[in-house]
This record gives C-alpha cells, structure tokens and sequence, in this order.
C-alpha cells in the first residue's frame, strides 16, 4: 500500500552562528510557530543574541510578544556612516520596540543610504536627501504593525498618513529637521503653514528643529534671538500646535565643551494640534540618555498603559457615561423615581441598621477626643461635635466651589448644589449620622491622590504637587467642622504664628524681628 503525503510548511527555524573565543563556534537553533516571510518577524529573534543561558533549542512566538506597544523614536545621529550607528539603533528598538522610527541628520542619501536602512530592523522606509553632505531625513516603519502612506518630502521634512493596523483611526505626521541657517528655516515655517490650511486631520510634528523659543531652554552662548523665536511661534500657532512637553534631562543638544563654554539647548521636540491630542490623549514625550550623538533621543509613546489605565477605570468608576444619562433621565422626568431608587439604594449610607454600631473606643483614643474648648472669656464651647441644623449644612455645601475636581464617586459639588431638592435628605441623613456616630465610614474615607506637576521636566516625586480627590459628602462634613473651628482659631493660636489666620503674613515676622 502507497501513501501520499502532502508537503506543508508549518513553521521557520532560525540556526544561528556565533564564535566565542579560542574559534568555538556555537550554534543556537529557534523554532517558530508559524512561517514568517517578512524581515521584521525574523528580527525579533535575533533579540536572544545576547541571552545567556538559553537552550540550543528555544521557542519564540510572536503572535504573543508583548512588545508591540505604540511607540515611537526620534533621534538627531548626527551622521548614518558612523561605526557604532546600527548598534545604537539596533539597541534602540530593543529596549523600546517603536513602530515608527524618525532619524535625522543622517548625512547620507542613494545607494548608500539604501544599503544602511537594509541593515535596520524595519522594513518600510521614507528618505529626505541632504544637502549636500548635511542633513538627511530617515522615516522608518514595521509594515506588519503600521501602514504609512508618504504624501510629501523636501530637504527638511517628510509628510506621510499613519494608519495603524490595530485601529480604524488615521493621523498626519510631519517629520522634521530644520536647517541651521534661519533663512532656510523661514522656508520650512512657511511649508508646514501652507500644509496647514490643506487638511483638518490629527496631525504631529516631531524632530530636531534648530530652535529654542525661550531663555529657559537654552544655558551659554549667545542670547536668544527673539526674532527667530517669533519665527517659529507664528507658525505654530497659525497650525494650532501645542507642545508636547517632556520628562527626562532637560536639554537635548550640547557641544561637549567644558563648563566655561558649554551650551546646551532644547533642540528636539514634539508637536501636535488638539484633534491629535484628542486621538491620543495620554501621549507624553521622555528624552532618553544621549548615545553615539550630541542629541538625546526622544522617545514618544501614544498609549502608555493604556490596556492597564483602562480596565483600572473600568473596574473603579464602570460606565460614566450610561450612569449620567440614567441619571439626566430620571432627574428630567421629575426625580421621584431617582428620590425613591436612591433612597433605597443609599441606605446602607445611614440606615437604622448602622444606627446601632457597638462605640468601642480604646483608652488613648478617649484622652484624644475633644468634645469643647474653652475661648478667652473662659466660656466653654460644647457645640463642636454637636449635630449640625438642616441650614448648617447647606451653607457649607453652598460655600464651596461647584466645579472642583471630584472624588471616586465622579460626582462633583455642582451636582448636589443643582440637584439638593433631590439628593439633600440623603445627603443630610448621611451627615447627621457621621457627627452621632462620630465615625466617618469607610467608604466616605475613600480618597484618590491626583500628581499635579510643578516644573517642566520631571524626574523625581519631588517634582509633583500631591492632591486629594474626596467625594462631596466627606467635603461637606469637612467644612461643618472649619467653619465651627474658625472663630476660634485667633486665641487658639500664638500672635507670633504667621500661618493658619486670615490677615497674618510671613513679612509679619520679619518686620518683628
């Protein structure tokens, strides 16, 4: 009996070579899932080069490889032809697996050029020529990951359409290098200007463009010519572009010289308009550390934990925007519904059955509580901890701004100020409650701590201003308890003390002294 069997190709196998020292060769051997035909897919095996330890025989499946995230790298190499150029690139990719890569001043155009960009791990590329030995614009992509269409190239800027495989949505890039001589930048301006007005996409610029536009962004040298500052603002605000901003050192070009004539400057940045912001809302820019160049490469990655944000979100605060309409909704029809459903649905809030919580208190936690104060007529003050009228706390509620960020119940002052013909017994019940109890419940005390950043240019915590998100009721309690302290915060406190009063200042102090 004869069987026949069909030829099927299911899988690659990449046989590596390398020769270790005293002329050992030692092959490594990777299987494949699938067949791979493209250069790129083959290229991220070759990431095991520098593994120790690995099996002769490893396994590699892209289909899983986490590293496909939405990055991309802009770097100024200061020249294409230097030895160390494709390892710094290489190195590059590895550590940050962009989909998009922008090299500029590459100072190499034609064959050349072509034969350098074959060595790189992407298989899609775009090339602005030189001029004459300087410049040069390289627009590099992963073709399985990105699909760019190139609308436009000069000397100084290569325009393509972003349309990634994974989303619907398509977006303008402009990759940028500007020319030394002012003249020639004018040039520039004035072609990203005319793009401008020829398009109403999403839309980034990013690159090295030759210009600083303030003091701050420049230390040594000559001063900043306000001129070519103007040049350049002009014409981003006639394109609507805001700046991305940064984390990580705060210049990205030096000349290497020593202190007395270093000069640093922001050289290197990135661009977009509002629809652009808008596409990629968590989009934030890092200079990373130079290498093999006298600028820093920057990194721009467009969703930064945005699988991990996302579900976060999801399991917080749930759907905001079905949860508002079905709230619109009922507020609409005339809030009986909304009054009854909440009533029932807030009760674990302050029902009878919290009513009867057993008071356990410790002996130190007895000794701390304080139940009245004495003012300076030597009367004593027993109303503190009292429970607060009906008026008592809708004055508080009232004396607070409306529109101040709100806690992790997404509702914020506004809301209860609008609607307190609806929420206010509840919201009164619940108050009352905590000052019997003289317990704040737990899920009152929770609280989202926000980072507000306090410079341009972060690195460390210190650079964050820390506040807390608390829900509306917690604030409402909070300033029944300021308001009761207030008056009596002037003899409670030393003249000497310059903080905490209404009309003291620090120079207080020092006129004093």
């Amino acid at each position: 009996m004869l069987q026949f069997a069909k030829l099927e190709i299911n899988g690659t196998v990449l046989i590596k070579a390398t020769q270790e020292s005293m002329g050992v060769i030692k092959h490594s051997t990777t299987l494949f899932r699938r067949v791979w035909k493209s250069k790129m897919e083959l290229l991220e095996a070759w990431k095991l080069r520098d593994n120790e330890g690995v099996s002769s025989l490893s396994h590699f499946d892209s289909a899983y490889n986490q590293n496909r995230i939405m990055n991309i790298l802009i770097w100024n190499c200061k020249g294409a032809m230097k030895p160390q150029f494709r390892k710094t690139v290489m190195d590059l990719v590895e550590w940050h697996s962009p989909i998009l890569m922008v090299i500029t001043e590459t100072r190499m155009y034609g064959a050349k050029a072509n034969k350098i960009i074959e060595l790189l791990p992407f298989d899609g590329a775009a090339v602005a020529d030189t001029i004459g030995f300087a410049g040069g614009i390289w627009l590099l992509w992963r073709t399985d990951l990105v699909n760019v269409d190139v609308l436009a190239t000069t000397e100084q800027e290569i325009h393509a359409i972003i349309r990634v495989r994974a989303q619907t949505c398509h977006w303008l890039i402009s990759a940028i290098y500007a020319n030394p001589r002012f003249a020639k930048r004018c040039i520039l301006w004035n072609n990203i200007k005319l793009l401008a007005v020829m398009h109403d996409l999403p839309w980034a610029l990013m690159g090295d463009f030759n210009e600083v536009l303030s003091e701050e962004e420049k230390y040594g040298g000559n001063p900043v010519c306000q001129r070519r500052v103007r040049a350049i603002k002009e014409c981003m605000d006639v394109c609507h572009m805001m700046d991305l901003g940064f984390s990580g050192p705060k210049f990205t070009w030096t000349n290497k010289r020593e202190v007395g004539d270093l000069i640093q400057c922001r050289l290197d940045r990135c661009w977009a308009n509002p629809e652009w912001k808008g596409l990629f809302e968590e989009a934030n820019v890092t200079h990373l550390a130079r290498v093999n160049s006298d600028h820093c490469p920057l990194l721009l990655k467009l969703s930064p934990n945005l699988d991990k944000a996302l579900r976060w979100n999801k399991e917080v605060f749930g759907n905001e925007f079905v949860r508002k309409k079905q709230i619109m909704a009922r507020l609409l029809d005339g809030g009986g519904d909304l009054g009854n459903e909440s009533k029932d649905g807030l009760d674990h809030y302050g029902g009878k059955e919290h009513l009867v919580l057993p008071y356990v208190y410790n002996g130190q936690r007895s000794k701390n509580r304080i139940t009245c104060i004495q003012n300076a007529e030597g009367e004593w003050i027993h109303d503190i901890d009292e429970v607060p009228s009906d008026g008592e706390i809708w004055s508080a509620l009232k004396s607070m701004k409306p529109y101040k960020a709100p806690g992790i119940d997404g509702l914020h002052v506004g809301f209860f100020q609008r609607f307190w013909l609806v929420v206010g017994e509840l919201v009164k019940k619940e108050v009352k409650w905590v000052f019997l109890s003289q317990k704040i419940p737990e899920y009152l005390n929770q609280t989202l701590i926000a980072l507000i950043p306090k410079q341009i240019g972060l690195e460390t915590i210190s650079h964050f201003r820390p506040i807390s998100l608390c829900n509306t009721v917690y604030k409402i309690i909070s300033k029944i308890i300021v308001q009761r302290v207030k008056p009596l915060l002037p003899t409670l406190i030393s003249p000497m003390q310059a903080a905490f009063l209404e009309g003291r200042r620090s120079s207080d102090n020092v006129i004093i002294a």
